[in-house]
């Protein structure tokens, strides 16, 4: 059991005082906002080509486009347009010619580099470690083990959308139609019975040799053709595809994690209520479900654990051989911050999250069982994160 009062502390500490309760949650609040707008804004990068967001202040210096995209839903929603502009706008500009295929990273030196200096190295001072950024940009299309990334095309789409929708820029979206077009056309060659397949180390659980057909990256597919649908750019059938996702995943209460395997994953099943992907009537029930796998009101990442021999040496080497299983993830508390609203359902997630602020001033990457941020000899949790940040920003102010 963590230190910290998970049940609600400081709803009890409010029913302390004599003040009228509105008038004490209203500031409470407003200084969560704040705080996460400001710890979001630190790892906003003005670089010669503009303004890009950076994943991290540490290992993750660099500029991943998973994260970015994730994380630009929040900044969005609080009027951050100009890095979503110029980091959206360079993704689209840079897709790999051949196919398609959106970055992975973008960087200015290699990105293997910046994650070895301050993990292995992070005792070094930090102006050792830290990337300036001042050189010439480049896309980077694969990772360390000659892998794509499955889902940043179909999250590049989705981002550019809600980048739309919140700014009203519809310059942007006559600017880039036939690259949003590009980047969706690139699953054509991935795609098996309407649904995509991918190799190992590709999704975000990249630590681990997820092979085949997942629900998380097939409910962005669905989503990201809905979102080019809707707009006219592109006729997609994405009642076919939602119908085999639906055939391949769902099991009695809950989407598994994969077509093959026993795991199951949250982030998936709580996009599935965010994106509509299942009718209102049924969405309470599925988040319920949820509820069963999480610890003091924080999700799990994946249950059951990966087998050993499925995971990347290169986690296991720095300790993380639970990175994507036992850990918990600060964007999928987030996801359920989220689906909570949209429910209008409550519980103490966002107390939860209140006295993770409170206490360490940030939002981590990962934490560990007893909810402290995850650390090990060579490995400490991403700070301020951006991915996390940026999803709780986006259900505090735009679900």
């Amino acid at each position: 059991m963590s230190k910290l009062d998970y049940s609600g502390s400081h709803l009890r500490r409010l029913e302390k005082t004599i003040l009228p309760t509105l008038y004490l949650i209203y500031p409470i609040i407003i200084d969560v906002k704040e705080q996460l707008i400001s710890q979001i804004r630190h790892n906003i990068i003005k670089t010669n080509e503009g303004q890009f967001l950076q994943a991290g202040a540490n290992q993750f210096q660099s500029f991943w486009t998973r994260d970015f995209c994730f994380a630009s839903l929040g900044l969005s929603s609080v009027g951050e347009f100009e890095v979503v502009r110029n980091h959206l706008q360079y993704l689209l500009d840079h897709l790999r010619v051949e196919d398609g295929l959106a970055a992975r990273i973008i960087e200015s030196q290699w990105s293997g580099k910046t994650v070895v200096l301050n993990t292995v190295f992070r005792f070094l001072p930090y102006s050792w470690r830290k990337n300036s950024h001042n050189k010439k940009l480049k896309p980077e299309y694969l990772g360390e083990h000659g892998t794509l990334s499955i889902d940043s095309n179909a999250l590049i789409i989705i981002a550019s959308f809600q980048y739309i929708r919140k700014s009203n820029d519809e310059k942007f979206l006559e600017k880039n139609r036939s690259k949003l077009i590009k980047a969706f056309q690139f699953y054509q060659n991935r795609t098996n019975a309407n649904l995509i397949t991918q190799e190992s180390f590709e999704d975000w659980q990249d630590s681990v040799k997820r092979e085949g057909k997942t629900f998380y990256t097939n409910i962005l597919y669905w989503y990201a053709g809905k979102l080019l649908n809707d707009a006219g750019l592109l006729d997609v059938d994405t009642k076919r595809i939602h119908q085999s996702i639906q055939s391949c995943f769902w099991s009695e209460d809950f989407y598994r994690s994969m077509e093959l395997g026993s795991q199951n994953s949250l982030e998936g099943n709580y996009l599935a209520i965010l994106f509509d992907f299942i009718p209102p009537e049924e969405q309470k029930a599925l988040f319920e479900t949820c509820e069963k796998h999480q610890n003091n009101f924080f999700p799990f990442c994946t249950q059951p654990k990966y087998p050993r021999q499925d995971v990347s040496w290169t986690t296991k080497v720095v300790g993380l051989r639970h990175y994507h299983d036992e850990l918990h993830w600060s964007w999928i508390l987030g996801l359920k911050l989220a689906a909570q609203r949209k429910l209008a359902l409550k519980d103490q997630t966002y107390s939860l999250l209140e006295d993770l602020l409170q206490r360490d001033n940030t939002i981590y990457e990962v934490y560990s069982e007893d909810l402290k941020p995850f650390e090990t000899k060579t490995y400490l949790s991403e700070h301020p994160f951006s991915w996390g940040i940026g999803i709780i920003l986006w259900a505090l102010y735009d679900i």
